[in-house]
């Protein structure tokens, strides 16, 4: 490998590294908004009694689950089955 070619690699693994990090910073960007909302639902189902109890649990859940793993997380299946997007 020539020393262009060396150079030329180490730009295009550059450019993809740089695509990462902005792709991360959105991804953690989502999860901060996905707690906040989670919260103020929460707040607000919170205000209408124990009907809502199911509901605020997954709530819950899914907040927690968030914020341990550190992803972008939808909620799946009432069993609690979470898929995730790992940043």
């Amino acid at each position: 490998m020539t020393r262009d070619e060396a150079i030329g690699w180490l730009r295009l693994l550059g450019d993809a590294l740089e695509e990462q990090r902005v792709e991360v910073e959105l991804l953690r960007r989502q999860s901060e908004r996905l707690i906040e909302e989670c919260e103020a639902l929460r707040a607000s189902l919170a205000r209408y009694g124990a009907s809502w109890t199911p509901v605020l649990s997954d709530l819950d859940r899914l907040r927690n689950h968030v914020v341990r793993t550190g992803a972008f997380a939808t909620a799946g299946s009432p069993d609690g089955d979470i898929r995730t997007r790992s940043l």
